[in-house]
């Protein structure tokens, strides 16, 4: 095949992406890669499932465990036409499949541009690629000291291929892993210098990092009035675009943020909360709902939306594809497990149903796992409070009061040092109605208005104002 037949099959390929209908698309991506990848002598499974993942990722470990940083930033430059076209293809693969949501066969395409790089010589998609690697050996494997590595390698490389055009990319990639082992509240910056990468070189990806950008500052206690500003700008440009897909979910994450300033003249979302959305569109969607409800304390509203947000994290349909996306899709989804294991633990005090109780705690119990772990193997700073605060409901829970008591003044104490001020406000609260609820009011008292206080300074005047019942007149 000459290189205008090359040529023909990758306009081929771009024709299929345009729609973007399912069975529009795979009909074409079977086509790309039947006349495309194969006739450059590259291929891809034609089914990729977990052993299919793990033996890439096998390949990959040893490939580059004999290889140094320094050897692989002297690698030399691709040059070969074919191969480069083929790296081209592999990204633009890529980026389809992330739109409809495959995310266990995102995982492969990158393994195979790293394969392509070692063979061939470094392209300017290598460094975005390596990050990837980085995110999923960290993200997925737990391996944090390896991921930042290569994530770390990553921006070195971006720094000697000559064209900046992908520089963007690699940045959002890169700070992934980053916000899980650096403190978040200035790795959370990092999304906006890889934004201002992305619109000098005109890449779609901007939005992607404005989204994860203002998705981060809401959850790790930046200034509300800030947060809406930002996101209010964000929304603008959301429709100039016509992006229709982050305007889905980054109006419910709006509106929560109007309620807690109190300003309630956001327009109320249409949501999608059936097929025709993606996984990660409906995680973030109910994450919001869940976590909105918990917040002001509407039992009925948070157990609903706690359940509809664990049948999409554990559903059974495409189980590895969404453990792989869910991990890996931005923004971090640690926040979902921290707030639906305490709905989980609120709902299980509440219900009488003994048995149904038992599965809500154990619920609450996974999700507390899942913290501390990261507060281990990822950052003591980012995750030693939300891992804190849940011990402290479930002892609650478990009726252990004298060990809850402790731990919600530890949550606190951590929360305070490590300057996530939303949710000192929430761990001073929770501890206000544990005090309340085991029948020592005047204790709770001290709680609620260290809350009311924490509140108003994260800029939620009308949560801060929720409290005015548990206090009185002279605590405030």
């Amino acid at each position: 095949m000459n290189m205008s037949d090359f040529y023909s099959a990758h306009s081929l390929f771009n024709h299929g992406i345009s729609y973007l209908r399912r069975g529009h698309w795979n009909k074409h991506y079977d086509l790309s890669l039947e006349f495309t990848l194969s006739s450059l002598n590259e291929e891809l499974p034609s089914v990729v499932t977990s052993a299919t993942i793990k033996q890439y990722v096998d390949n990959k470990k040893a490939q580059l465990a004999t290889l140094s940083d320094d050897t692989l930033l002297n690698y030399p430059a691709m040059v070969i036409p074919s191969k480069i076209l083929a790296v081209q293809l592999l990204v633009k693969l890529q980026v389809s499949l992330a739109i409809i949501g495959e995310g266990a066969a995102m995982t492969i395409i990158p393994l195979k541009v790293i394969q392509m790089s070692l063979t061939y010589g470094m392209s300017s998609y290598s460094p975005s690629a390596f990050a990837q690697y980085g995110n999923y050996l960290a993200l997925i494997g737990d391996d944090f000291e390896e991921g930042c590595r290569y994530v770390k390698f990553a921006l070195s490389l971006m720094k000697k291929v000559p064209s900046r055009a992908h520089d963007g990319i690699t940045m959002f990639y890169s700070n992934h892993t980053k916000l899980y082992v650096e403190p978040m509240q200035s790795s959370i910056e990092c999304y906006l210098d890889a934004r201002k990468a992305c619109l000098k070189s005109g890449i779609p990806f901007a939005l992607s990092c404005s989204y994860t950008y203002n998705n981060l500052c809401l959850w790790s206690g930046k200034e509300l009035n800030a947060v809406v500003v930002s996101m209010s700008d964000m929304i603008r440009e959301s429709k100039y675009l016509k992006n229709f897909a982050i305007l889905t979910i980054v109006l419910p994450m709006f509106r929560f943020a109007m309620r807690l300033i109190g300003q309630l003249d956001a327009p109320a979302p249409q949501q999608d909360e059936g097929g025709n959305a993606y996984a990660f569109h409906l995680h973030d969607m109910f994450l919001t709902k869940l976590s909105e409800a918990f917040i002001f304390r509407e039992l009925n509203k948070a157990r609903d939306s706690a359940g509809k947000y664990f049948s999409i994290y554990c559903t059974q349909t495409n189980t590895m594809r969404w453990c792989v996306l869910r991990r890996l899709s931005p923004p971090a989804t640690f926040f979902g497990r921290f707030y639906f294991g305490l709905v989980s633990f609120w709902v299980a005090r509440e219900m009488n149903d003994k048995k149904k109780s038992k599965k809500w705690i154990q619920r609450g119990v996974e999700c507390k796992d899942e913290i501390e772990k990261l507060s281990v193997l990822a950052s003591t700073w980012n995750f030693q409070n939300k891992a804190y605060l849940l011990q402290a409901e479930e002892q609650f829970s478990s009726m252990n009061f004298d060990l809850a008591e402790r731990l919600y003044d530890d949550a606190i104490s951590s929360s305070k040092t490590h300057k996530f001020v939303n949710e000192e406000a929430l761990a001073n609260e929770l501890a206000g109605h544990f005090y309340l609820e085991t029948g020592r009011r005047n204790r709770s008292v001290h709680y609620f208005s260290q809350a009311f206080e924490k509140y108003n300074e994260w800029g939620a005047v009308a949560k801060a104002n929720t409290l005015a019942a548990y206090l009185d007149e002279s605590d405030r």
